[in-house]
């Protein structure tokens, strides 16, 4: 897998890959999706530097592209979720306010509850329960309010995982059967 990921960096590095999308499209954000989406998968490979490298050339001059807010809130999710996996709490979180503060302004559900989930994650991951649960709580109120079934089973999810990391057990496998309701 590391080796498809390595030629797909290599492909839209040369330009072949761009060269092509030029000619179907003439909008670049597509082309700093494509760095997010490699990046993503690379994150997912524990491949950090590579990650960390798309993630970069994602927002790199995306501030000329049309319609950019999108891409940054995205990007900024990932860069967030690359410094949790690094360890760099403070970071990640200011990444995922910059990602909720753009969802905020453009009134984008997604962004918000992957804001959201994304900033209770790494307070969980930090230890700070009490922010976690602050952060899935608002997650949870927002999916309800967007009557989200999706994000809704996942806030649930994220409180269960946060109770359960607390050592609050009964509480966590409360939260497990609110989401498989």
């Amino acid at each position: 897998k590391q080796r498809r990921f390595q030629k797909g960096i290599a492909l839209l590095e040369s330009g072949g890959l761009i060269q092509d999308l030029s000619k179907k499209s003439s909008d670049l954000v597509y082309q700093k999706r494509l760095y997010l989406t490699l990046g993503d998968r690379y994150l997912q490979l524990t491949c950090y530097s590579e990650a960390n490298v798309c993630y970069q050339k994602s927002l790199r001059d995306v501030f000329i592209l049309k319609n950019p807010s999108w891409l940054v809130a995205a990007g900024c999710g990932s860069l967030g979720i690359f410094y949790k996996e690094m360890g760099d709490f403070k970071t990640s979180l200011t990444f995922h306010q910059i990602s909720l503060s753009v969802g905020e302004q453009l009134k984008d559900q997604e962004l918000i509850h992957k804001a959201y989930s994304n900033m209770g994650n790494t307070y969980t991951s930090s230890g700070d329960f009490d922010r976690a649960e602050e952060y899935s709580k608002k997650h949870q109120v927002y999916s309800q309010k967007a009557q989200n079934e999706e994000e809704l089973l996942n806030s649930y999810i994220n409180r269960g995982n946060i109770l359960d990391d607390a050592g609050q057990h009964d509480k966590a496998a409360a939260e497990y059967e609110k989401g498989l309701k």
